[in-house]
């Protein structure tokens, strides 16, 4: 199996046990989601990373990167309120995230836009 896995991954690959563990039908779900997201957002098509990010939220909601990404999602589609509101929102909950700074930045950033336009 560890040779398998290195010739696809292009590198040695050591297996461990939790490798074999098995999944539920929700982590295989949720796994198909995030993979979707990845290439919608990379494509910058916002309106399907939404959505997709909204049933991120439906089937694992405790994840508080599903929040921040629904932001990001809403500010590249124009709606800076909504996206700020949960910006906010993420780092309520996840004060010290690894991306907070850059988090804070980006808010800081739209928060300008918005006051700009009052």
């Amino acid at each position: 199996a560890e040779a398998l896995a290195a010739r696809a991954m292009g590198r040695a690959v050591r297996l461990r046990d939790a490798h074999f563990a098995p999944v539920s039908g929700r982590q295989i779900v949720a796994r198909m989601l995030r993979n979707l997201q990845g290439a919608y957002a990379r494509r910058r098509a916002w309106d399907r990373t939404l959505a997709v990010v909204e049933r991120l939220l439906v089937v694992d909601g405790k994840a508080a990167t599903h929040v921040r990404d629904r932001g990001t999602a809403l500010v590249n589609l124009g709606r800076l309120q909504h996206g700020a509101a949960e910006w906010e929102r993420y780092l309520r909950g996840v004060p010290n995230a690894t991306d907070a700074k850059q988090v804070r930045e980006e808010l800081r950033r739209v928060r300008q836009i918005l006051g700009e336009r009052n």
